[in-house]
């Protein structure tokens, strides 16, 4: 165990965590909106679960042939909603529905188990959420988290 200045001690296990926290961070980059976002958590495990699960859905969206940084995903989702003609609906829900398209067949397709899939799923309305882009066609309310088991799949639900 190590004494930090601070006072507050670490163990090996969570230098490891840190570091694994570190590698995904500089895989995604310096964005802020990648750092608006994580360090709203302050637990370590909380950082390093939700940045790994962005850094696979960045991953996704590059082989998708999508090439906007975090910064400009949440700038393009403000201008799909707020920008598109009022009934275009195609364009309002691009991100949900790659979001949708990531955590319901992707994830599924990879055999990847349904709690898996929603701490991804929520990772990355989180992200899009403490960037105040909300994604459209998301439930509101008490049911937001968007799992309910409906419709689209056992992930995403109601959209």
């Amino acid at each position: 165990m190590l004494v930090l200045t601070n006072g507050m001690t670490t163990t090996g296990r969570e230098k490891a965590v840190q570091a694994a926290l570190d590698k995904r961070l500089e895989e995604i980059g310096e964005h802020v909106s990648i750092s608006r976002f994580i360090w709203k958590y302050a637990n370590l495990r909380t950082r390093f679960a939700y940045a790994h699960r962005l850094a696979m859905y960045f991953r996704w969206l590059r082989a998708k042939g999508v090439t906007l940084d975090p910064d400009e995903l949440v700038k393009d989702n403000l201008n799909c909603v707020f920008e598109s003609g009022p009934v275009d609906v195609a364009t309002k829900r691009r991100h949900t529905d790659w979001l949708n398209q990531y955590a319901n067949t992707y994830l599924v397709e990879k055999g990847v188990s349904v709690s898996e899939r929603k701490v991804s799923a929520a990772a990355i309305v989180k992200f899009y959420q403490r960037n105040d882009s909300l994604l459209r066609g998301l439930l509101t309310g008490r049911r937001e988290s968007g799992f309910n088991q409906i419709r689209a799949g056992p992930c995403l639900g109601g959209f």
